[in-house]
């Protein structure tokens, strides 16, 4: 029941209460030896924090829950962490560690063939690079995301929009202001649309 609650809080956008609540969920589990219980648990912890921009307690959490994954060889599983900590790093400005994250989670996604999974992990990884300096390599990676991510269906139109602003602020970042503000001028219509 407990565990349910916290998915609720999530869902609820009450982050705090998840954190406190998975924290008893995630003991329990491991008193009673459900170690995927348990990272399930830390991973969802991991995913509160992130959203509070606590990015060390998340990438913690998420530690935590991609050794127990490990353990117990739950490969996609393990990857989902590594995406989540490469999103991490990222916001944190640490490019090295975001890249080694972000390319074990589209390594482990491409040969699963998980496709979903890979475009998201990818978004990690094309952030790093432009981080890490690489931009025209960045930015080839965050533009083929955004072709997979429009071509999908049903579309996330959110996910869709992150892209194209991170291309924007990179643009703007590069001297190419022009671009940048079609690119901020034609998603206007969707971020009106998906913010009512």
């Amino acid at each position: 029941l407990a565990c349910t609650l916290g998915e609720w809080w999530y869902t609820s956008k009450k982050y705090d209460k998840v954190v406190e609540t998975m924290n008893e969920c995630a003991q329990e589990h491991l008193v009673d030896g459900n170690e995927i219980g348990a990272a399930n648990d830390l991973h969802l912890i991991g995913c509160a924090e992130r959203e509070l921009k606590n990015y060390e307690k998340a990438i913690e959490a998420f530690k935590e829950a991609r050794s127990l994954f490990k353990r117990n060889k739950e490969v996609i599983h393990v990857a989902r962490c590594d995406q989540k900590i490469a999103h991490c790093y990222t916001e944190l400005g640490d490019a090295e560690s975001a890249l080694a994250a972000a390319q074990k989670a589209v390594d482990v996604f491409t040969t699963a063939h998980d496709h979903r999974r890979l475009t998201y992990a990818s978004f990690e990884l094309g952030k790093a690079q432009v981080l890490s300096g690489e931009v025209d390599e960045g930015l080839n990676t965050l533009e083929r995301v955004l072709d997979i991510a429009a071509d999908a269906e049903p579309k996330d139109f959110e996910f869709i929009v992150a892209i194209e602003r991170r291309i924007a602020g990179i643009l703007h970042a590069e001297g190419r202001s022009d671009e940048a503000s079609e690119i901020e001028r034609r998603i206007t219509a969707i971020s009106e649309i998906l913010e009512d």
